[in-house]
């Protein structure tokens, strides 16, 4: 108890030749100092609790296999999957620096029968999903070896750095194929020579879908008067219903926009099922 008194006695009796304020700060100090043995020891502060990060870790996981963009850890199996994707486009022409700017992963699946990687390419105000189905086969000396379908997708692939904004895109689609609906951004080869490019395609709405859509009410009261003159006079040979003579065969265009050239190709395709060829009439 002596000690005690001594260095408080003594730290008071030293800052009170500095002023009252220092005295002040001085007692402040010395009710916070614990002389034992010899020694003084400082108060610690009180540890605060650390916050559990289990739920995020979760919820990242889960987005991560469901194919979001969580950032959950791969397991070393993904990571060489993603690692031999990544190579397998950078020998197509990209450049890394280029890839490691606009191709981040989206989904990777490591499962018996369904391997594959997705890639997110974004470049200006595009994005297009890039998919690399992971197959393999058996070397001579039995090790099974992988084989990345993008390897032979993306024929001299080169760095896209300018494109046409996608209102233009929509515009030239319009004046090539007529009206349409929708339409997406695909990373895929094309053109003669093939070479890799980031095209917006669409699929024109057919006309005889565009009448029907226009004259909808139009053709509801047609077929009900000729529900009621059905009923009056019965015919006597079958009746061909309005629209069975085009067989369904609408015309439908298929429309693809080179986003850096601004170049469309048009090609024709077939909206319903073709009609059945007519069977011969046998002779008697």
């Amino acid at each position: 108890m002596r000690r005690v008194g001594l260095v408080f006695v003594s730290v008071v009796a030293v800052c009170a030749s500095l002023g009252p304020g220092a005295e002040a700060r001085a007692s402040a100090r010395a009710i916070q100092v614990r002389a034992s043995g010899g020694g003084v020891q400082s108060r610690k502060p009180a540890a605060t609790p650390a916050r559990s990060t289990d739920a995020k870790a979760d919820a990242a996981q889960a987005a991560k296999k469901a194919g979001g963009t969580g950032e959950a850890r791969l397991s070393e199996a993904e990571e060489k999957l993603v690692r031999d994707s990544k190579a397998a486009i950078l020998a197509a022409g990209l450049s890394e620096s280029y890839f490691d700017a606009h191709f981040k992963t989206f989904k990777v699946v490591d499962a018996p029968g369904d391997r594959r990687v997705v890639w997110r390419f974004t470049v200006n105000s595009h994005e297009a999903f890039v998919n690399d189905s992971v197959g393999y086969y058996t070397d001579e000396r039995g090790r099974a070896v992988d084989t990345h379908s993008i390897a032979g997708a993306l024929p001299a692939a080169h760095d896209i750095t300018r494109t046409i904004p996608r209102r233009r895109a929509e515009r030239i689609m319009r004046a090539c194929i007529g009206r349409f609906d929708g339409g997406a951004v695909v990373y895929r080869a094309a053109g003669a020579p093939e070479r890799a490019a980031l095209i917006f395609t669409a699929t024109s709405v057919p006309r005889r879908m565009r009448r029907e859509g226009r004259a909808g009410r139009d053709r509801e009261g047609r077929e009900s008067a000729a529900r009621v003159k059905k009923e009056k006079n019965p015919p006597q040979t079958d009746v061909i219903e309005e629209g069975d003579e085009e067989g369904g065969n609408a015309p439908v265009y298929i429309g693809a926009v080179d986003l850096e050239t601004g170049r469309c190709t048009k090609g024709l395709g077939i909206a319903d099922h073709p009609a059945p060829k007519p069977r011969p009439r046998e002779r008697h």
